[in-house]
Order: C-alpha cells, then structure tokens, then sequence
C-alpha cells in the first residue's frame, strides 16, 4: 500500500471514531501523515538537536621552538556553511593563482597591468599553517588564525586580503544559528568580521551569542589548550588597584618577553600592545583534514 493510501486509510479510520474511543496510538499516527515536512525540520534545529560533523581538522601546536601537541577540531558544515568555508578555505591554503578571483571588472583594471609579472606557484599561498594563536581572554576566548604579514585593503568598494603586494577577495561573514556558547572548546568566529582569524571558548559564555557563531568543536586536546591558557598574557595595568610584590613581578616577566620578542627574535607583535595579548609565541606548525 501506497503512503497516500495508508494516510486516508488513517484520516479515514479517525473520522469514524468517536472522541470517547480515539485511542493515543491513533492520534499519533494521524498527527504524523499529516503535517508537513517543513515541520519537522523545525523541530530537529532546537537546541537539544547535536551538530551534524561534517569535517575533522587537526592543528599542531608549538610554543616557542617546542612542540606542544595536536588539537583535533569537528567542522559543523550543515549548521555554519560558509563559515566553515571560509575556515577550510585557509586550512587547504589560498593559492597565488586565486589573486583575481571574485574581482569584479573595474577592480581587476587595477591589478591587471602586475598580472604578466605574477608568477604563479602550486604551494599555498596562505594558510593556517605558521598563524599565530595570539590573545587569551581567560575564561572566555582564545584567539588564533592571525596569519603573519596578511593584511586588510579596500581597493574602491572591495575589500581584500593584501600579502605582498597580491590581492585577493575578502569578504564578512555574517552567518548565523541555532547553536549556542555553553560550553569549553567551542570553535566560533565574530560575525562581521574579515580574515581568517577564529576563537576557541574557554568556557560556557552566553555574551557570545550576540556576536559569534559557532562552526566546530575541539574533540582531542583539551590538555593543549589549557597549556596556552596557562601562558602568561599582557594585562592593562591601568585596571590593577595598587602595585603588590606579584603584580610588579608580572611587569618584570612582561616586559622581559617583549624586550626578549622585540630585540632577539625581531618578533613585529612585540611592537603590537593590546590587552591579553598572549605573551609567547604560539604558533600552528602544520594543519590538515583528518
């Protein structure tokens, strides 16, 4: 029998029963041959509903010159497409033969006259691998993606990414959903916001919703996170009442990474000062699809 036939079959056997004797087993199977699709998709978006994996990436983590181990993140494709575009986008690299991609005719003028002298390369161009994880917000965001010397241009009404001289075509992502910041290691992005750069929560921190949205979670390597987390970051000194014995010993640390990034390893972020800017080097050494 046909599901058409089983559903008038039913709405059939509900119309000769009385209201004393519709039994719940009837209700039920009325209920589901007759509403609609749409219906339960609905349902199936609520907030209890789990994220669908789609993608598993891995990072490896050094700090300094030393390894500090992987984490290994689930991509939610089907909840954050483009988001999770965006993101796989710099994990598989930016190739220098996408320069002109997206431009559009009045804006591909512009670059066109350095086209010859571009000499195209199968290597990325640009990637997550060597960006930087750089701000700790403690108990609230990790922040990493920076990659090193990509930078934000506007060429007319365009926005690009600039690294060396090459342009390629950014654009925000304003993606939004269902799925909340409740709890640790969640990967989420700023809506709005251009480049590459993510955040890892820290914890639960409903604030969040506002602004991010969430695209993945961290499965493995709960136990690198809390290494970065435990790294000593740049505090506004300005909101510390009085100076104690600790607070003028963290002064000495800071400003000895700073002096030490700055002088030893022409480390350019020791020139960038910005509250809880993570005070050493934290790099991404390689990353990839699992």
């Amino acid at each position: 029998m046909s599901r058409r036939h089983k559903t008038l079959a039913t709405l059939k056997c509900g119309l000769r029963c009385s209201l004393g004797s519709f039994s719940r087993r009837d209700f039920i199977t009325l209920t589901l041959a007759v509403l609609p699709v749409p219906f339960f998709s609905f349902v199936e978006s609520g907030p209890n509903r789990k994220p669908t994996v789609t993608n598993r990436v891995y990072f490896d983590i050094s700090v300094g010159n030393e390894y500090l181990g992987r984490m290994v993140f689930d991509l939610y494709g089907r909840d954050a497409p483009e988001t999770v575009s965006t993101f796989l986008q710099f994990l598989k690299g930016v190739h220098n033969k996408d320069r002109t991609k997206d431009l559009n005719l009045s804006d591909q003028k512009l670059v066109e006259e350095e086209e010859e002298d571009l000499i195209y390369s199968e290597e990325p161009f640009v990637s997550y691998d060597f960006s930087l994880f750089y701000r700790c917000s403690p108990g609230i965001l990790l922040e990493g993606g920076k990659i090193p010397n990509l930078r934000l241009t506007s060429v007319g009404d365009t926005t690009f990414y600039d690294i060396g001289g090459a342009l390629i075509a950014a654009n925000p992502q304003v993606e939004t959903n269902s799925l909340k910041h409740t709890e640790r290691g969640l990967l989420t992005r700023k809506r709005l916001q251009f480049g590459p750069e993510f955040g890892i929560t820290l914890a639960g921190h409903p604030e969040l919703d506002v602004s991010h949205t969430v695209f993945g979670k961290l499965e493995q390597g709960y136990e690198v996170l809390e290494a970065i987390e435990s790294l000593p970051v740049l505090v506004d000194s300005n909101r510390r009442e009085g100076k104690t014995l600790s607070s003028k010993l963290f002064d000495w640390q800071r400003n000895l990474f700073l002096t030490i990034g700055r002088d030893v390893f022409h480390d350019k972020r020791a020139d960038e000062i910005y509250p809880n800017k993570l005070l050493r080097r934290v790099a991404v050494i390689s990353s990839g699809m699992l």
